[in-house]
């Protein structure tokens, strides 16, 4: 079953940003740009289907630690950074004043406040943080120092597929960088807590609705709906009918997909005798358009006309 025929239902309350959230830390981004918009709600969206499927949280968490690792030179911190290599460069910093020395202690002092909290709240969490300086922000279980080593391969966005998703966005813009370097820890963190990969899920399915009215498909749909609206768009050509069969279109290569995925789960199973455990078959649902077409049949045979 596909990560579109299971968008819903979803828990909207359990989860670790609310839409006021995703409004704080994205709203600016993809309200300005359409195209920023579809770029983020597919990476979304890329996520909530491989986390739907077995067994893939760790790849998910190795794949967001590369999106970070790639994203961070964008960023306003790394500019910052490299401000401040530049006059320690050209001798303006003391040498109590470098940068090493400067780094080395926010990090110590960063440390001893991770342990003191993590010990205090008994939860690994970390009190203050999130969106406004609202609730507690997650820790990344063991302290950023966790971050590393993690599986560059087996990933399912390579640096390449995050330039070009996201580049264009945080390329110019250190504070776009940011906002989505945050949102993408708090996915790794939360991950990485044991029981939390639904949470997750349907965290990102909410920001995914967030994210939708910003993006070209609304636009285009809306267009189409004042056209409609003003008299121009009927049938067999008028929103409803072109929708419906879209998502006839896509319903049908959706099952296409999964009997293939199917036969090749016959065959492994077949292959191994332990591993015979079927799958029931999800049901298709129906567009609109065929529901109106079986009941134009239904009527029809009732009067005898078919």
């Amino acid at each position: 079953m596909s990560a579109a025929s299971k968008f819903y239902p979803f828990d909207r309350t359990n989860v670790f940003y609310n839409l006021q959230d995703w409004q704080a830390m994205l709203g600016e981004i993809v309200e300005s740009n359409a195209q920023w918009a579809d770029s983020i709600a597919q990476v979304l969206y890329k996520t909530i289907s491989t986390l739907q499927e077995p067994d893939r949280v760790q790849e998910t968490i190795d794949t967001l630690k590369l999106g970070l690792e790639w994203i961070f030179p964008y960023t306003s911190t790394h500019r910052m950074l490299f401000t401040l290599f530049l006059l320690e460069a050209e001798g303006v910093l003391k040498e109590s004043e470098s940068l090493e020395r400067m780094l080395s202690a926010a990090i110590e002092r960063a440390n001893e406040k991770a342990s003191f909290e993590t010990e205090e709240t008994g939860s690994g969490e970390l009190a203050g943080g999130g969106p406004g300086g609202a609730g507690r922000m997650p820790a990344l279980p063991g302290g950023p120092g966790k971050f590393y080593p993690f599986d560059r391969t087996k990933v399912f966005y390579n640096q390449e597929d995050w330039r070009e998703r996201l580049g264009k966005i945080v390329e110019s813009n250190p504070e776009a960088a940011d906002s989505i370097a945050q949102v993408l820890y708090e996915m790794i963190s939360t991950l990485s807590e044991p029981g939390r990969a639904l949470e997750t899920i349907d965290t990102l399915k909410l920001g995914l609705e967030c994210i939708f009215p910003y993006t070209s498909t609304r636009a285009l749909s809306f267009a189409l709906f004042l056209f409609e609206a003003e008299g121009i768009l009927k049938e067999p050509y008028n929103l409803e009918t072109l929708l419906d069969a879209a998502l006839d279109r896509a319903h049908a290569k959706a099952e296409v997909s999964l009997g293939a995925q199917e036969s090749r789960a016959t065959g492994e199973r077949n292959a191994n005798p332990a591993s015979k455990a079927g799958h029931p078959k999800p049901k298709r649902v129906k567009s609109k358009r065929a529901n109106k077409e079986a009941k134009r049949k239904h009527r029809q045979a009732r009067q005898g006309k078919v």
